[in-house]
């Protein structure tokens, strides 16, 4: 599901109004594909451009879990010039991770997939924790395996995560990758 350009523009005008940041939330799928690779990659840098074109910082917001989180969290860390093929871009880059309690999803690097991080409370569920990135998000991104009808997305924490953000009435937009 695409940004339309009004969506866009007020995207840009919350950010300037409020604090000069646009807060992008990222969901997606353990099981990432190269298609998924490059849809994250893609996005990224829409946002990077974006903020850059407009006077922006960036910040965003992903759950910690291996796969497309751990991923869209190197590709903005690109943009920060928190790494060695950081190209210098003019827009400051914060990535933010919301730890859920089981770390068992988290892969043992997490944090060099971050700058900044939170760990949800003692009693939390996976559910909070998705709560937790929709709020702090202007934008939500996801990436998913499979449609949202089909049945082995009905406990899927990217499915969640998209629907969380669709009843926030923040932009929400994903794309399927390979269903293979």
């Amino acid at each position: 599901m695409p940004l339309g350009e009004a969506v866009v523009e007020g995207l840009i005008r919350q950010a300037k109004e409020r604090d000069g940041v646009l807060r992008v939330g990222f969901t997606g799928t353990r099981k990432l594909d190269d298609y998924g690779r490059e849809a994250i990659a893609m996005t990224v840098l829409f946002f990077v451009q974006l903020c850059e074109n407009n006077g922006l910082d960036l910040e965003l917001i992903h759950g910690g879990c291996v796969g497309a989180d751990a991923f869209a969290g190197q590709s903005a860390l690109i943009y920060s010039g928190a790494t060695s093929v950081g190209q210098g871009w003019g827009v400051k880059v914060n990535v933010h991770t919301v730890l859920p309690i089981d770390m068992s999803r988290v892969p043992a690097d997490w944090r060099q997939h971050c700058h900044t991080w939170e760990q949800m409370p003692e009693g939390s569920k996976y559910r909070d924790r998705n709560k937790r990135i929709v709020r702090r998000a202007d934008v939500l991104f996801g990436v998913a395996n499979r449609p949202e009808d089909h049945g082995s997305q009905k406990y899927s924490g990217t499915w969640m995560t998209i629907r969380l953000g669709r009843e926030a009435n923040i932009p929400t937009f994903w794309t399927i990758q390979n269903e293979d």
